[in-house]
């Protein structure tokens, strides 16, 4: 087994625990919060809105150029008000809110294509911020995962299969970004942005902004 599939694995499971403890204390505190479940995707959204504004674009526009993360943030918007529109007739089998929770997965799946990439491009790098920006993100994403499954009121066996799919998408990104370690920075930046304007739009818009309106 080659080494950058060990790592790959390694950041594989790392995401995987994280996303499946940020669910869980989500799963822990929804017994007692009863009618007051509403306040739970403000907990999750107001987290990961955090990461978003102090950890993640902070750490964008210090290694991207800031250009190329505005021209990827606006494909980003376009494209998953796009999906918004498309996904809004869309039956879900009597599952309320699964829009969002497909938004949200959407939103997820995206932004770990850029961050797979860089993270495997500077895996040698003796700075280690973006490792640990990526693997402390996942946390608050399930929270966010399981406080829309909960309230949807879907199977928990949607939660595994998200965790399990949104952990490997990181890492075959990962093992991308070190195979092809002279990807184009300009690509990288562009998915970027579009990977953090897809984020920050279901965190705002569909989970606080909705959540606080109802």
């Amino acid at each position: 087994m080659s080494v950058e599939i060990k790592v790959s694995l390694i950041i594989m499971s790392l995401v995987f625990m994280g996303i499946v403890l940020g669910g869980g204390l989500i799963r822990i505190l929804f017994p007692f919060l009863r009618d007051k479940y509403y306040f739970l995707p403000l907990l999750g959204g107001g987290v990961l809105a955090g990461m978003l504004g102090f950890e993640l674009i902070p750490e964008a526009i210090a290694r991207y150029d800031i250009l190329g993360l505005m021209a990827g943030s606006s494909v980003g918007i376009f494209f998953i008000v796009l999906v918004e529109k498309y996904t809004h007739n869309i039956k879900y089998n009597g599952i309320q809110n699964m829009k969002v929770i497909f938004l949200l997965f959407f939103a997820l799946f995206i932004h770990s294509i850029p961050t797979g990439i860089a993270l495997g491009i500077n895996i040698g790098e003796t700075d280690t911020s973006l490792l640990k920006v990526t693997l402390a993100h996942n946390i608050p994403e399930g929270m966010v995962l399981m406080t829309s499954l909960l309230i949807s009121k879907a199977g928990i066996n949607i939660f595994w299969i998200l965790c399990a799919m949104l952990s490997a998408a990181l890492a075959i990104n990962v093992y991308v970004g070190m195979e092809l370690n002279i990807a184009s920075p300009k690509i990288t930046t562009m998915f970027m942005g579009a990977g953090i304007s897809t984020l920050g739009y279901v965190t705002v818009y569909e989970i606080l902004w909705k959540t606080i309106s109802r």
